[in-house]
C-alpha cells in the first residue's frame, strides 16, 4: 500500500530529531535525503528487469537494515551508498554525507545507536507503491448550482475590473457594470 503523506512527514521529522545535537540543522538534509533516496530506489527497482536505477549486490536499503546494531555501521553505510552511486554514475551526488563522521554523529556506541535508529525510521516505509492507487474510493463530485457559480464569477470579474480602473469612482458603479455586462463564456 502507498505510504501516506502524513506518515512520510512523521518519518522525516523523526529522522531530524534523531540527528539533532551533533550537527547544524542545515546538514540534516544530506543524511535524511540520502537515506530516503536509497530506500525509495531500493523499494522501487530492486529485483526488477531493466530498472531505471540499478541496485547492485550489497548496495540496497535492506543491506543497511541488516547493519542495525553493528559497531561499524557508519563505515558500512558509506560503502553501500558508494556502491549504489558508482553503479549509476551518481558519485558526488548521493555520497556527499559521511555516515562515519564522529564529529556530527558521535563516536562508538552513540553513533551506532543513532544510525541504527535512523535506518529503522525508514525501514517500515513502503515506497514501492504508486501514489493514489487503491487507497480509497473516488470522491463524489459536488455540483455547484449554475446561478451561484455565475454570481461568484461576476463578483470576481467585478473585483478585477475595479482594480484595473485604479479604484476610480465610488466602486459601486464599476462593480455593478462588470456584473451586468455580457459574460465571455456560458456555463
Amino acid at each position: 500500500m502507498a505510504v501516506k503523506k502524513s506518515e512520510l512527514y512523521r518519518s522525516l521529522w523523526s529522522s531530524c530529531d534523531e540527528l539533532r545535537g551533533g550537527m547544524d540543522a542545515s546538514q540534516y538534509k544530506d543524511y535524511v535525503l540520502t537515506l530516503l533516496f536509497v530506500k525509495y530506489v531500493s523499494d522501487k527497482y530492486a529485483g526488477k528487469p531493466n530498472p531505471m536505477i540499478e541496485i547492485p549486490d550489497k548496495g540496497g536499503f535492506s543491506d543497511m537494515v541488516a547493519l542495525r546494531g553493528d559497531k561499524n555501521i557508519g563505515e558500512e553505510i558509506n560503502k553501500i551508498i558508494h556502491k549504489l552511486a558508482e553503479a549509476n554514475g551518481l558519485e558526488g551526488v548521493i555520497d556527499v554525507a559521511d555516515f562515519n563522521d564522529e564529529d556530527k554523529l558521535g563516536s562508538g556506541l552513540e553513533m551506532q545507536k543513532r544510525l541504527s535508529n535512523l535506518v529503522g525510521i525508514f525501514a517500515n516505509l513502503d515506497l514501492s507503491a504508486k501514489p493514489g492507487r487503491g487507497r480509497r474510493p473516488p470522491r463524489r463530485r459536488i455540483r455547484v448550482p449554475h446561478a451561484a457559480f455565475r454570481h461568484r464569477v461576476g463578483e470576481i470579474e467585478g473585483a478585477i475590473l475595479y482594480a484595473r480602473r485604479g479604484f476610480e469612482g465610488d466602486g459601486e458603479s464599476s462593480r455593478h457594470s462588470a456584473r451586468n455586462r455580457t459574460r465571455p463564456f456560458r456555463v
